[in-house]
């Protein structure tokens, strides 16, 4: 999901309203109606957005499930939320090896399939 179409779907959605950019700019802020005190604010990386469709990223919002990046390496399944600095640099050097070489070749990989150990 791109990041407009998030924000027009919080536009029209009936429990949702308003969104900020955090001082970094790597989350948006929404604003949850008749939400308890303190629990009226929700905040999701745009990372999160744009890898997630919207039923999950509501949900995620609105607390009724939480969202989890998560990869393979080496056959297995891991969150990320889970890795060190050194493992998450590992893990965006891998993204950016595989898009340079998917680039060399022509073709866009946005999910590479059939490597095996490859990022996904």
């Amino acid at each position: 999901m791109t990041p407009q179409d998030f924000f027009d779907r919080i536009a029209a959605d009936r429990n949702l309203y308003g969104f900020d950019v955090d001082t970094e700019g790597k989350r948006a802020i929404v604003g949850i109606r008749d939400a308890p005190p303190g629990k009226d604010k929700a905040a999701i990386s745009f990372d999160d957005i744009g890898a997630n469709i919207w039923p999950s990223i509501r949900d995620a919002l609105l607390g009724r499930n939480a969202l989890y990046t998560v990869t393979r390496v080496c056959g297995y399944f891991a969150r990320t939320e889970n890795f060190n600095k050194s493992k998450l640099g590992e893990l965006f050097d891998r993204r950016a090896a595989t898009k340079h070489y998917a680039s060399m070749a022509g073709r866009a990989l946005d999910r590479p399939t059939g490597v095996k150990g490859a990022i996904q």
